[in-house]
């Protein structure tokens, strides 16, 4: 059961990265220039918070295999209790004591940015809105 919970993850984490990659692409060479310009903010703004929801799929989904790895099915259990998001303190911390510091390092680093898509995201939509109350006083 175990064997093939991992096995599924890995499949699924396997298509959504390419789908992250396909959307990062597209993040990069479409949303981010049209960030430049106030009145399409809003919209660069949307996909970037959209993309961080994508990407965090993607990185609770290896917290969940790393989880089953690292810990097995208890693990997995714990971390479910813990609000549904403790596989991936729980895939972290296993990262950093059965396997390489490195791997862990890495974890903490997809995490952080998730928050950091989301971060620029909120900051464009809310340039945004300022732009919007801006033009309405005019």
């Amino acid at each position: 059961m175990v064997d093939s919970l991992i096995e599924f993850s890995f499949w699924l984490v396997g298509i959504l990265n390419y789908i992250s990659q396909i959307a990062f692409v597209f993040l990069t060479l479409v949303f981010l220039p049209l960030a430049i310009f106030k009145k399409t903010r809003g919209i660069s703004g949307t996909v970037f918070i959209y993309y961080s929801y994508l990407y965090g799929a993607v990185v609770w989904l290896l917290g969940l295999a790393m989880t089953l790895i690292h810990w097995g099915g208890w693990g997995l259990i714990i971390g479910l209790f813990l609000f549904g998001v403790g596989v991936v303190p729980m895939g972290i911390v296993g990262e950093f004591i059965y396997s390489s510091s490195s791997q862990g390092f890495m974890f903490l680093f997809l995490l952080a940015l998730v928050f950091i898509f989301r971060y620029i995201g909120l900051a464009l939509m809310f340039s945004h809105q300022k732009y919007l109350d801006e033009q309405k006083l005019i």
